[in-house]
């Protein structure tokens, strides 16, 4: 059985579609129909357009689809940082909190910023201020 990496779908499918394909269905083994139904699984998924390239390159044939969290991960925080997703359609896609998602596009390097992650990381720095716990200022 075959095993499909990202790298191997995103020129057939689009960076989207893969995402969202190894989101749902990463981690199991998947059968590729050779003419998918507008009703399919696959189809809900990816779309009928990307579900017929799928069909086209490996219909007939049971996959496997490795987790690939990581990489789900890194693509889709960096498509926010380009303005192509809202952290808060991020952190549906991804099954997390949209402040965790937040938390983790502050995390990442200096060297991967831009003016929408600089932003948000200094949205993400403006906290209040703890509460005094000594009874100073009474």
């Amino acid at each position: 059985m075959a095993s499909l990496a990202p790298h191997e779908l995103v020129p057939l499918i689009g960076e989207d579609a893969t995402v969202r394909l190894f989101v749902r269905l990463g981690g199991v083994e998947i059968y590729i129909p050779d003419d998918p139904r507008e009703d399919s699984e696959i189809t809900n998924i990816i779309g009928l357009a990307a579900a017929r390239k799928l069909a086209h390159a490996f219909g007939k044939r049971w996959v496997n689809l490795p987790k690939a969290r990581g990489w789900c991960r890194r693509t889709t925080l960096r498509r926010v940082t380009e303005g192509r997703l809202s952290a808060r359609q991020a952190a549906l896609l991804l099954d997390l909190t949209e402040r965790h998602v937040r938390r983790m596009l502050a995390d990442r390097p200096a060297r991967e910023t831009t003016p929408k992650l600089a932003a948000m990381r200094e949205a993400t720095s403006r906290t209040a201020p703890a509460p005094s716990v000594s009874g100073e200022g009474r």
